[in-house]
């Protein structure tokens, strides 16, 4: 047997059997109007350091926001979530811990 990886020539194969990436050729029909649609009713995803800027919550606020719900610089969540996050963060009893 060749040293070769086998899925190195995933490529030339696959332009051999005129199948690209293992797709089937015919579920690529639909034309980029209809896939793009799939996406249309889910929720956009934003950056919470975005979210927060936009909420106004002052930098100490904001910090304990964080802490309390247990997420990292960098998390991205929908506007639905962070608002109903926030929400619960306001609500709950002054060291109340996590939300």
């Amino acid at each position: 047997m060749p040293d070769e990886n086998p899925n190195e020539n995933k490529t030339e194969r696959a332009a051999d059997t005129g199948i690209q990436d293992g797709a089937n050729q015919a579920a690529d029909t639909r034309s980029k109007k209809q896939k793009e649609s799939a996406f249309s009713g889910l929720p956009e995803i934003i950056d919470i350091e975005t979210l927060a800027e936009e909420a106004g919550l002052a930098d100490w606020e904001r910090v304990a926001f964080f802490r309390a719900a247990e997420w990292a610089g960098g998390k991205q969540v929908s506007r639905e979530d962070f608002m109903a996050a926030l929400d619960r963060f306001k609500a709950r009893r002054m060291g109340g811990g996590r939300i």
